[in-house]
């Protein structure tokens, strides 16, 4: 056999080994581009789940106002505070202009607090943007004609926003809303819902967006302590 059959030979021998390496470095390049794309889907749900909930501290923890920070240096810091989950913490369930949460009620003091949230897509929804003075917030109770649904459904609270503010991150703006003023009668007087009304000035809607922020009634009316951090003191 001459040496040009053999160094055939070997030609063939090395293209049979490197094929199928190819396959291999092919196969490997595939697994890692769906590695990487499964982590980018998850780090990208992950962070939408993140900003979703995420409020900034200001929005979560209590405000110390006037009257209340009287009341809790008479109480020795005991003010009887009180949260609840909210069931349906928007105004509409399928397109969730407004979402609220981190309720908390002083019954004895006669506050309420909460934050609201809105994705900043709503201005394109509406049309238009909207500044912070240009929204006005009021209270609706259980009570009057039981008829009436609605905007019309209960009737108005007199209470006071007594304090306001907002803040944003991200694709969110929030704002923290504190009602002074609200007597929280016992028996059949009870506030059995609480509604917060939200009116955007200059715009043409068929009534205020309404989101219920505090049940206690027959079907709901849970409420677990709120308690305070160390950072949670009247300044």
């Amino acid at each position: 056999m001459s040496d040009y059959e053999l160094y055939g030979d070997y030609n063939e021998v090395d293209d049979e080994e490197e094929a199928p390496k190819e396959k291999r470095g092919l196969g490997f390049a595939i697994k890692l581009v769906a590695i990487i794309i499964c982590f980018a889907v998850v780090a990208f749900l992950g962070f939408r789940l993140f900003t979703f909930n995420y409020y900034p501290r200001a929005m979560k923890n209590i405000y110390f106002t006037d009257t209340l920070t009287a009341y809790y240096n008479e109480q020795g810091g005991n003010i009887g505070a009180l949260t609840q989950s909210l069931r349906a913490p928007y105004d509409d369930a399928d397109l969730g202009n407004f979402f609220c949460d981190n309720l908390i009620v002083i019954p004895e003091c006669g506050e309420i607090q909460l934050s609201l949230r809105f994705n900043t897509a709503l201005y394109n929804r509406l049309g238009t943007e909207f500044a912070p003075e240009d929204v006005s917030f009021s209270l609706r109770r259980s009570g009057g004609d039981e008829s009436a649904t609605g905007a019309a459904a209960g009737v108005s609270v007199p209470a006071q926003l007594v304090y306001s503010e907002w803040d944003e991150f991200m694709m969110y703006k929030y704002v923290k809303l504190v009602f002074d003023g609200i007597d929280f009668p016992d028996g059949e007087n009870k506030i059995e819902w609480l509604r917060l009304d939200i009116t955007i000035d200059g715009l043409e809607s068929d009534g205020p967006y309404m989101i219920c922020i505090y049940e206690n009634n027959d079907q709901f009316s849970k409420f677990t302590e709120y308690k305070l951090s160390r950072k949670e003191r009247p300044k």
